[in-house]
């Protein structure tokens, strides 16, 4: 839609709204929305921010009646582009975030999308309860974001995922429908019965292959034999089908002991084929990874930071629950004799077993940066049937060998999920066509193993175009008839699954390449992209002992975050939206409340130094220009100590200021 059409339907918006007390058509806000953890830049006309679910209800009604895009958005931290769209950005985590009601008898909570995981777990504590789905972003994403993709995190495993705990969800499709969907009540969509009864046979054999296939539409559960529930269908539709407005999600209550078995092989190959093996033992979870991802954390946090492993060079880390520990450390000590492992530790100690897992938690934001060029998400979550997981891993290797790109693969191998962040040459001619290239390879290689495109993050704008490579060409008719039954004008989430955009379109940093900014001091631009979305500034890092944010924590401003500042750094040397380079006044606003605390220095996992970068930026702004006087009468602090010293005058000075009056 053409950028003047788009103001125009903000315009109508307004006029729909009777107000705009919750919109934002700022550039700073927009430049602070036009990404999100993915490699993508789409900017948005306007950003919404929703005090309560009635305003949440009146804009998304508001943005259909006059025809503008409508992207859904909890904590931006999706890895594929969900999160990003031209029109409307719904923000749902700054004012949505109310816990509605806990019943620990049902083992139910009802929230709003905003809610943070972390958040809904301590509330349910106290109850012996906790949400399932656990993934490594849990202190800031919300469960909005997290049903809308179909999270999963380790312990889906044992938990399930978002889709197996979502109860009922209260909806507004694209036609405007307001509706409360859940199991069996599919009644209300007459048309979706015809089309899932139409299709049995299709929807059998192509969906719910097995549990980590979340690419498409989960068509599996509107089966009859699967209680055709509309709200686990709902999950994972990326918010192209309906935007939420409320959950209720199922609470599950952990086994009161908890063992882990840390098993070392040859290679993460043969960690990976072992999976099967080790599935026999009914874990709860299980990590896969291999000695580069544990010297890249040695390297970046300290030897202290890996403690002993396992003799090998792959490793699996499983988690096994029970009632009865002595049975619970019998079945551990099986394990370590029957998983065909080199060697095999049972680990009691849960500060030790913490510290393994704290390895896989900063994964992704440490492995961006841990190459010789930055690497990127894009093939970031591929998932086949377990029994597959050990020849794809050895033929994933051999793919980036055949590309000439590098990663450090990891993931959870008991579901036979895959993460890997990739140096894709972004900033280098020609570096989206090699992306498009091994994208179209990697889906390609993923389906030949029964595969899906997506394990856990969803398609968004980075694996929709792959979607054909997986499906055949009537199970992607049938997606595209759904879409139009929830959907009809298409003004969900446009561009996602259902005539996605290609997957070489929109990569910001490509779009660096000719930038003014970039081309005088490509390093400063490497280093800002170094920010990767993952949002742990967003946390509440002062809860674990942390400083980053300090003035996110004050103000709960995206604007604030680290996250924020850096997105719109890279709008800087971008140029198009942010036009005013190191003087632009949305970059001194974005910069404004920066302690340099260097907080983040130490504790973004993508290494962000914000206090580095603000002190180039203040440089730059007054090169060759006056400063502010406080500028010369706080940096020459120094100059005039000495002064004081050398004219004897300080006694007059304390005088001065302590004599009344």
């Amino acid at each position: 839609m053409p950028v003047n059409e788009l103001s125009d339907r903000v315009d109508a918006l307004r006029r729909e709204l009777g107000s705009d007390d919750c919109l934002d058509t700022s550039t700073l806000t927009r430049a602070l929305y036009s990404t999100d953890a993915s490699v993508y830049r789409v900017v948005p006309t306007v950003v919404a921010t929703p005090a309560d679910t009635d305003q949440l209800r009146h804009v998304v009604q508001a943005a259909l009646a006059v025809g503008l895009p409508i992207t859904g958005r909890g904590a931006g931290t999706s890895c594929a582009g969900n999160a990003v769209g031209t029109g409307i950005v719904v923000d749902m985590r700054r004012h949505l975030n109310k816990i509605l009601s806990i019943d620990p008898d049902a083992r139910t909570a009802t929230v709003q999308p905003g809610v943070v995981q972390d958040v809904l777990q301590q509330a349910v504590r106290p109850f012996g309860l906790r949400f399932g789905p656990d993934p490594s972003t849990s202190s800031r994403c919300t469960i909005g974001g997290m049903i809308g993709n179909n999270a999963c995190g380790p312990r889906a495993l044992g938990y399930g995922r978002s889709a197996d705990n979502t109860i009922s969800l209260d909806v507004i499709t694209g036609a405007g429908q307001e509706l409360r969907v859940g199991p069996g009540e599919s009644n209300d969509f007459p048309q979706l019965n015809e089309l899932v009864e139409s299709n049995l046979g299709m929807i059998r054999t192509e969906c719910g292959r097995f549990t980590r296939q979340v690419s498409g539409y989960s068509m599996e559960h509107l089966l009859p034999e699967n209680g055709r529930d509309v709200a686990r269908f709902l999950s994972g539709t990326e918010g192209t089908l309906a935007i939420m407005t409320q959950a209720t999600v199922r609470l599950v209550a952990d086994a009161p002991h908890k063992i882990m078995v840390a098993l070392g092989y040859p290679t993460m190959v043969d960690a990976g084929a072992a999976t099967p093996k080790i599935l026999e033992f009914k874990p709860t979870a299980v990590e896969g990874m291999d000695s580069r991802l544990a010297d890249l954390v040695a390297t970046r946090l300290g030897p202290s930071a890996v403690p002993p492993l396992p003799r090998g060079e792959g490793w699996a880390f499983v988690e096994m629950v029970g009632d009865d520990p002595a049975e619970l450390a019998d079945k551990a000590q099986r394990l370590t004799r029957e998983s065909d492992c080199l060697e095999g530790w049972v680990i009691d100690d849960p500060a030790q077993a913490q510290r393994l897992w704290g390895i896989r938690s900063d994964a992704a934001g440490l492995a961006g940066v841990a190459l010789k060029n930055p690497a990127y998400a894009g093939w970031e979550d591929s998932a086949v049937p377990p029994a597959q997981l050990g020849s794809y891993l050895a033929d994933f290797e051999k793919l980036l060998e055949e590309h000439n790109l590098h990663g450090l693969p990891y993931g959870h191998f008991g579901d036979g999920c895959l993460h890997c962040r990739i140096d894709f040459p972004f900033d280098q001619p020609g570096g989206t066509d090699r992306y498009h290239d091994f994208m179209i390879a990697a889906g390609k290689l993923v389906a030949s193993h029964g595969g899906s495109m997506s394990g856990e993050h969803g398609d968004g704008r980075a694996r929709s175009e792959l979607l054909p490579l997986m499906y055949s060409g009537d199970m992607i008719k049938l997606f595209g008839q759904v879409k139009n039954l929830f959907d009809p004008k298409n003004l969900l989430n446009p561009g996602v699954i259902v005539d996605p955009r290609p997957t070489d379109v929109d990569v910001r940093v490509a779009e660096t390449i000719n930038a003014p900014l970039r081309l005088s001091d490509p390093l400063f631009t490497r280093h800002v992209h170094q920010c990767t979305g993952v949002g742990k500034c967003l946390a509440n890092s002062t809860k674990a002992g942390g400083v980053m944010c300090p003035s996110y924590q004050a103000t709960g401003n995206e604007r604030d975050s680290t996250r924020g500042r850096s997105h719109v750094l890279q709008e800087m040397i971008n140029g198009r939206l942010i036009t005013g380079g190191w003087r632009a006044p949305e970059v001194a606003e974005a910069l404004d409340f920066c302690l340099a605390c260097k907080g983040c220095r130490r504790e973004c996992p993508t290494g962000i130094d914000m206090a580095a970068y603000k002190s180039r930026v203040l440089y730059e702004k007054f090169k060759h220009h006056l400063r502010p006087m406080s500028h010369y009468a706080m940096g020459h602090l120094p100059t005039w100590g000495r002064l004081v010293t050398k004219l004897h005058v300080g006694a007059l000075g304390n005088l001065f200021t302590q004599t009344p009056g």
